[in-house]
């Protein structure tokens, strides 16, 4: 197993998933843990054209892997993600924060959707 900051940063944010997960009754923060804690190459990143094919205006999703720039994005919507590149940032329409902002936003996991 990789060590050093990233992967402190991953161990402390699926233990903190862990918790709101039993804290709040919510299975969605214990199932979003269990994919951010999978080997980083079974965690591909997801494009910005396949959360325009799969999301509608004003959704709430999550992406417990990296977002990456190809295509654009053109709804409005929320993710929560691992990880964005810059250029994805720059590209999207979405309001792009972290899970952590995410589980604190949201705590009950209504109404969110994992897109992996």
């Amino acid at each position: 197993m990789k060590s050093g900051p990233e992967n402190t940063q991953v161990i402390r944010l699926v233990s903190f998933l862990e918790a709101s997960a039993r804290k709040n009754k919510a299975p969605i923060w214990a199932a979003v843990a269990k994919l951010v804690s999978r080997p980083a190459r079974k965690n591909s990143g997801v494009n910005l054209f396949k959360l325009e094919k799969l999301c509608k205006d004003g959704e709430v999703i999550i992406v417990p892997a990296k977002i990456l720039a190809i295509g654009k994005l053109t709804k409005k919507i929320t993710v929560g993600a691992l990880n964005a590149s810059k250029k994805s940032v720059s590209k999207s329409g979405a309001g792009i924060i972290t899970i952590r902002q995410l589980v604190e936003k949201n705590p009950s996991g209504k109404n969110v959707r994992i897109i992996i």
